[in-house]
């Protein structure tokens, strides 16, 4: 079955930009996080829409301009169980 990410129904997040950072606060949790580049494009691109395991580690290593290898996808894993751990998104298997 393949894995999926998205943000908590009902959730809502607003960004800023800060050089290198992001700032985005979630409605859920009346939190605000500072994200260093990975995981504000991470969190950008689940944002947008659902995004299938395969397609996150595709996509991104394309905006990171590095190869989807299995050290790349180790660390976007591991990226995005802290983004999990935050409440920002969450896994679902359809």
């Amino acid at each position: 079955m393949t894995e999926w990410w998205q943000v908590p129904a009902g959730g809502r997040l607003s960004w800023a930009q800060w050089g290198d950072y992001a700032s985005v606060f979630s409605s859920l949790s009346g939190e605000t996080y500072l994200l260093s580049a990975l995981p504000a494009e991470a969190l950008y691109l689940i944002a947008e829409a659902p995004t299938a395991w395969e397609s996150a580690c595709a996509v991104l290593a394309e905006r990171c301009e590095t190869d989807d290898s299995a050290a790349w996808q180790a660390k976007l894993r591991a990226t995005l169980q802290d983004l999990a751990a935050l409440d920002l998104i969450e896994r679902r298997t359809p």
